[in-house]
């Protein structure tokens, strides 16, 4: 499963650097491709690391699992969420992310205007790039924080795994 984990890396850092792509101010925006697929391989990478947690959290509970067991699971699970909302917190704040304009940017019989729910108000063209980059940073933060937790959650359920495999090859010896 190192591969999964250098995948959620890979996508992690493929997400930052399309971020800071969307903070250097430039006469055009970032392709449409480049954020999109930051995007999706974050769910690539995060959809299936809590499928493989869930996983191995229930292979490492047995039956008649002891208390502390459970409960370093749904303490795994609550760091996991925390460490989630804080590092999307934390990224929004650090670029701007919530600075998007109030509306859509559109370009409308050749004049760039923003568009809210119909009613449009005419913009500059730079006001247009700036409006575009921050509607794609606020998605691309996004993919690169699941990415990252994705690849966190996996390294934490491992070494939880790799513990317990230790814990017991030391109490039942072969």
């Amino acid at each position: 499963m190192r591969w999964f984990f250098r995948y959620a890396l890979l996508s992690a850092a493929y997400g930052s650097t399309v971020l800071l792509w969307t903070l250097i101010p430039h006469d055009h925006p970032v392709p449409t491709a480049a954020w999109i697929v930051a995007f999706v391989s974050a769910f690539v990478s995060f959809g299936p690391a809590v499928i493989m947690t869930a996983i191995r959290q229930r292979n490492m509970v047995p039956l008649s699992a002891p208390p502390g067991i459970v409960s370093r699971t749904h303490t795994v699970l609550a760091w996991c969420v925390s460490a989630l909302a804080a590092a999307a917190v934390l990224a929004v704040v650090v670029t701007g992310g919530l600075d998007v304009p109030d509306g859509q940017p559109e370009i409308v019989a050749g004049q760039y205007v923003l568009d809210n729910h119909g009613s449009t108000t005419p913009i500059t063209e730079a006001q247009y790039t700036a409006a575009l980059a921050a509607g794609q940073r606020l998605f691309t933060i996004g993919g690169t924080v699941f990415s990252l937790i994705g690849a966190w959650l996996l390294r934490m359920t491992t070494r939880m795994l790799t513990t317990d495999q230790a814990r017991d090859r030391s109490t039942f010896p072969a």
